[in-house]
């Protein structure tokens, strides 16, 4: 029987950092592994990449705090109109994607480039 369950905690608001710039995390996708050869992965996910998360600091603020180090992950690419259309987002900034694996699958990150 495959394994179903993801292992990473990514979700939309969450900041992705690569290459010393940030973008944050507009939608999550999760896939199982099923036929995807983490070896193939290895070769395309050639940076990486840290995801930071606002979290409640106890004093009534808020602290970016960082969830996951060095993660591999593919180059950023500008998400297709046809996907854009498909998770039904509207921003006038550009929008990438992004693939990063975890031990029981993988994980597509639609980002927002915030061309500051």
């Amino acid at each position: 029987m495959p394994q179903t369950l993801i292992d990473l905690d990514i979700r939309e608001g969450d900041v992705l950092t690569v290459d010393g710039k940030n973008y944050p995390v507009k939608a999550v996708q999760t896939f199982t592994t099923g036929g995807f050869r983490g070896s193939t992965f290895a070769r395309l996910a050639d940076r990486r990449a840290d995801i930071t998360r606002q979290v409640a600091d106890g004093a009534g603020g808020y602290t970016p705090t960082v969830l996951y180090e060095g993660l591999a992950c593919t180059p950023l690419d500008p998400q297709t109109f046809e996907n854009t259309r498909r998770e039904a987002l509207r921003t006038p900034e550009q929008l990438l994607q992004t693939y990063i694996a975890s031990r029981n699958g993988f994980y597509k990150l639609l980002l927002e480039d915030l061309k500051k």
